[in-house]
């Protein structure tokens, strides 16, 4: 009778998980009472439960704070798994048995931070926690689980170093579910005076979790992208509000926020966890404040991650928010990031720290005021000697000697102190004067500072404008258009030091130089040369290249002249109109006059031998054409003499 009492309490069981195996995971689903879910402890036989340590299992629950609510789920989570476990029904069973499985996404490398502020995401509009949209949040994986027996808070990851697995590799559900994206400033009534602006900047944040307690959730969003020089530091903040502290630090509601390296490897470090300190967690995260409902929250806290030994290969970051293990204890967070440069400021300005020391010039002053990145901290800082920079806590300092200053931070979670050194040097700064002296069109730019050594910047602000760039002459020329310019002239250091100094300039239009020439090509006699220019406005000059032969200089718009010797000559007609002057040039040929000679030989009358010879002789071998054989012109002619009579 036992045998079939124990086979019926087996297909009773099957029959039972089959339900729930066919459960969707909607959030109607998650959300409803407990006790339709302990209602089928009551159809399992106790044969099915033969070896299970109840009175162990009862013990430990009520060491951890499990009451009410919590210890008869407790008690029906672990019993559970012992079945799961004992028959052999599911790969990982543990309290997920009646949860559908769902893939864990692969990791997916994306462009460096994209949408890392979320600003790039429509905000929900949804303000209450029974609606459950799905966020469009470009650029992260949204995944959710619940909390096992053991929270995340207390391993090294989220799978396998629990006694029982916390969250299965293969638990994790695609499709988001508690996730908004919110307009700051934004109304929760468990934050007294409400959520501000991100102290990142920006106007959006996301919401993780909600502030209901009744199935464990867990909700991650993971974003993978390339470290590079110009996102080094992975800034973030958070404003938490987490449910009661009457767990253990392990079982409490909880943030975690961990990294992974290109194969999906958690990284020992860096990892922070965020739990509310209480009567059973005297370990947990400081500054927590209660509000009027009995809740823990704390609102915006910045902290960063240095992500410099990781340039040149990617990460995967991973937040994850959960409620108490004991799945009665909500924990929500709001959430915002931002991917920057390393840097530290020096009055105000900033200067690249992705390397371990920089050198930085304090321009002008007597003392420098240095300050780290936020959320790094906390920070000590060490300066050479006669600064009076020793052990400093503080975030920034004032220094007034040159030399170096040892930064040190040891943020939250990470593996080691990360140490930046910063030389600081004190430089004048040079003095930025220049003159301008302009001729229309055309300035002439002249550096008048004085001091070190300097590198000339000229930019310029206009329609049209000249692009910019950079000398270290003293003398400048520079075209412009017509047009009004603002002129930019910026003067640096070898130190780094600059001053600057601008001025605005009036460039006029160059006038009309064009002009005509009837005839460009005339014989040396008689020859007169017409030049009409385009346009009367302005002074007119006409000049000739050469000049021996040619006509004397002109002064008015339509000039004529003749030229005294034969050749080729450069025109050059230049316009100057209040002040503004353009040239143009043309050519003219002036050609020498043809010459013929003649002989008469042995008296050419009367004698059949006589001849009379004509010969071209014109300059530069012309052709005369009134010589001909059969149309093709001959440079000489023979008469033969004629007979008598």
């Amino acid at each position: 009778m036992k045998k079939c009492k124990f086979s019926f309490a087996f297909i009773a069981l099957l029959f039972s998980i089959n339900i729930l195996a066919q459960k969707s995971l909607y959030k109607d689903d998650i959300h409803k009472d407990y006790d339709l879910r302990l209602k089928k402890l009551e159809t399992i036989s106790s044969d099915s439960l033969v070896g299970f340590d109840e009175g162990a299992a009862k013990s430990e629950a009520l060491s951890r704070s499990y009451f009410g609510k919590e210890f008869t789920t407790f008690m029906y989570r672990i019993k559970r798994a012992y079945i799961d476990t004992k028959y052999q029904l599911q790969q990982n069973p543990g309290y997920l048995a009646y949860k559908p499985i769902v893939s864990t996404p692969q990791f997916v490398l994306a462009p460096p931070c994209v949408n890392e502020d979320f600003e790039a995401s429509p905000a929900t509009t949804c303000t209450t926690n029974l609606c459950y949209p799905i966020a469009n949040v470009t650029g992260w994986t949204i995944s959710q689980s619940q909390n096992g027996f053991y929270s995340p808070v207390c391993c090294t990851n989220y799978y396998n170093t629990c006694s029982v697995s916390v969250f299965p590799t293969n638990s994790w559900t695609i499709a988001p579910k508690e996730i908004w994206v919110r307009q700051t400033p934004w109304a929760d009534i468990n934050f007294p005076g409400g959520i501000p602006n991100s102290p990142l900047g920006g106007s959006k944040i996301l919401q993780i979790n909600d502030r209901l307690a009744t199935s464990g959730e867990v909700t991650r969003i993971s974003q993978t992208f390339p470290v590079t020089a110009t996102n080094a530091l992975f800034q973030y903040a958070y404003a938490a509000c987490f449910d009661g502290t009457g767990h253990s630090c392990c079982d409490q509601p909880f943030l975690n926020i961990k990294v992974k390296n290109c194969a999906g490897v958690t990284l020992a470090c860096p990892q922070v966890s965020v739990i509310a300190s209480g009567p059973s967690c005297t370990s947990g995260t400081s500054g927590f404040l209660t509000n009027s409902s009995g809740y823990l929250y704390k609102n915006w806290t910045v902290q960063g991650i240095d992500l410099t030994p990781y340039i040149g290969s990617c990460v995967t970051i991973e937040v994850a928010v959960g409620d108490c293990s004991g799945w009665a204890h909500f924990g929500y967070c709001y959430f915002d990031a931002r991917c920057s440069p390393m840097n530290v400021t020096v009055n105000n300005n900033v200067f690249p720290a992705g390397t371990a020391i920089t050198t930085v010039a304090a321009c002008g002053v007597a003392t420098g005021t240095m300050s780290a990145p936020a959320g790094l901290g906390p920070y000590n800082w060490m300066g050479p000697g006669g600064s009076g920079i020793v052990n400093n806590p503080n975030q920034t300092i004032t220094a007034g000697v040159s030399g170096n200053y040892t930064l040190t931070m040891n943020p939250v979670g990470s593996c080691a102190p990360i140490t930046k050194t910063i030389n600081l040097q004190f430089n004048p700064t040079p003095i930025a004067t220049f003159n301008s002296v302009g001729n229309c069109n055309s300035f002439a730019f002249t550096d008048t500072g004085s001091g070190p050594p300097v590198i000339q910047t000229y930019s310029f602000t206009g329609v049209g404008a000249p692009a910019s760039f950079t000398t270290t002459t003293t003398n400048t020329t520079v075209v412009f258009p017509a047009g009004t310019y603002t002129v930019l002239h910026v003067a640096t250091t070898t130190a780094g030091c600059t001053a600057s100094v601008s001025t605005v300039i009036n460039s006029g239009a160059a006038p009309n130089s064009l002009f005509t020439i009837p005839s460009g090509t005339q014989c040396l006699t008689g020859n007169s040369f017409n030049f009409n220019a385009s346009s009367a406005l302005g002074t007119h000059s006409y000049t000739f290249n050469p000049t021996v032969g040619a006509p004397a200089s002109g002064n008015v718009a339509n000039y004529s002249g003749s030229f005294s010797s034969a050749g080729t000559y450069t025109v050059m007609h230049s316009v100057n109109n209040g002040g503004c002057t353009a040239t143009t040039q043309a050519v003219v040929v002036v050609n020498p006059m043809p010459a013929i000679t003649s002989a008469v030989n042995n008296a050419f009358c009367g004698n059949p031998n006589g001849q009379i010879v004509i010969s071209n002789t014109s300059p530069g071998g012309q052709t005369a054409t009134s010589f001909s054989n059969n149309g093709v012109a001959i440079p000489t002619q023979t008469i033969n003499g004629l007979a008598a009579g």
